[in-house]
């Protein structure tokens, strides 16, 4: 008897970490980058224009350029990071685009304002954020690649 107690507790503790332990995954960083990466909402920005302009008295970039939705889900923000050799860390970055509904297919923005000069935008890269049926996703959107 004290046998099948123990199976059985031991069994409803096993059930409630492994049920914890797959929300805490299933909603942290590590999924949505894993999903990120393998069914991304975005594609990689394909860069247009690049203008060096002054941001509140700070040397920033504007960007201009195109990329593809793959699919429907809502936009929560962009996260724009420098890692280079003495500066490592996030950047100030904003659409001033006007806000709209993006379907799927490619889009356009004419100005994504990153707050670095030109020489050190090959030094940066961003990862948008969004949420698809209630998952955060975080897809890479730019690379240094200019």
């Amino acid at each position: 008897m004290a046998n099948i107690i123990r199976r059985v507790y031991t069994s409803w503790i096993a059930m409630f970490l492994a049920v914890g332990w797959l929300w805490i995954f299933s909603h942290g960083e590590i999924s949505a980058g894993v999903q990120g990466f393998t069914f991304p909402v975005v594609s990689n920005l394909e860069v247009e224009s690049i203008t060096p302009i002054d941001l509140e008295g700070q040397a920033a970039v504007r960007l201009s350029g195109s990329a593809t939705k793959f699919r429907e889900c809502d936009f929560n923000g962009i996260t724009w990071s420098i890692d280079g050799v003495k500066t490592s860390g996030t950047v100030r970055a904003f659409f001033r685009d006007a806000p709209q509904g993006r379907s799927e297919g490619v889009q356009h923005w004419s100005a994504i304002i990153v707050g670095v000069t030109v020489d050190r935008l090959s030094l940066t890269s961003s990862v948008v954020h969004h949420t698809c049926n209630g998952f955060p996703v975080n897809s890479k959107f730019f690379k240094g690649d200019v």
